[in-house]
């Protein structure tokens, strides 16, 4: 069965240009793969455009210089070698698999309506499907705002909050795609 993987991290002010840039493919990363090996021709796909107004007003919010301005969130489901061969000398990538462990687009329906039901329609900033890197996942940026004010310790204050708020997204994501998750398993490296 395919894994279900699942990070966040806490974004300050400056996080949120960074994450427009690499989450919008406004330039090149490093963690993007030749054109050849893309898992989609696009290599990105926008589900939810960026909304400037979203992170003007969540950074006009922040009373203090390390207010925590946004949550950017990735899920995938399965890893590299789910989405592609191994690699060989033609393919060092790994070629893509021409039948595909998930369909994307399932992710991308059942990942917005998570945010939107777990964030507010109203919070969330941008939601993007990755396909031009090693393994296709979700990439969200959204802001903790709750009450008009920005809560971020409601979502993730401590494990036990962080472990609740991966098996709610996990249960949402699980009944379009097939997928299990470790509980309490380390999360994902930043990215």
């Amino acid at each position: 069965m395919l894994k279900f993987t699942f990070a966040v991290q806490k974004m300050k002010v400056a996080d949120m240009s960074r994450a427009e840039g690499h989450n919008c493919r406004l330039h090149a990363t490093a963690s993007q793969l030749p054109a050849r090996a893309w898992i989609t021709k696009a290599g990105h796909h926008t589900i939810a455009a960026w909304d400037a107004d979203k992170a003007s007003e969540a950074k006009a919010l922040a009373k203090r210089k390390d207010a925590v301005v946004g949550i950017e969130i990735v899920m995938q489901v399965g890893n590299q070698l789910d989405w592609r061969e191994p690699p060989t000398e033609k393919h060092p990538e790994g070629k893509p698999r021409a039948k595909r462990p998930a369909d994307l687009n399932a992710l991308a329906k059942a990942g917005k309506a998570w945010l939107e039901a777990e964030f507010g329609a109203d919070n969330v900033v941008s939601i993007e499907i990755h396909t031009d890197e090693s393994t296709p996942h979700l990439q969200a940026v959204v802001v903790p705002r709750k009450d008009g004010k920005l809560q971020a310790k409601t979502w993730m204050h401590g494990p036990a909050k962080l472990a609740q708020l991966r098996a709610r997204a996990h249960k949402v994501v699980k009944r379009l795609i097939p997928c299990e998750y470790d509980k309490g398993a380390p999360g994902g490296k930043p990215h």
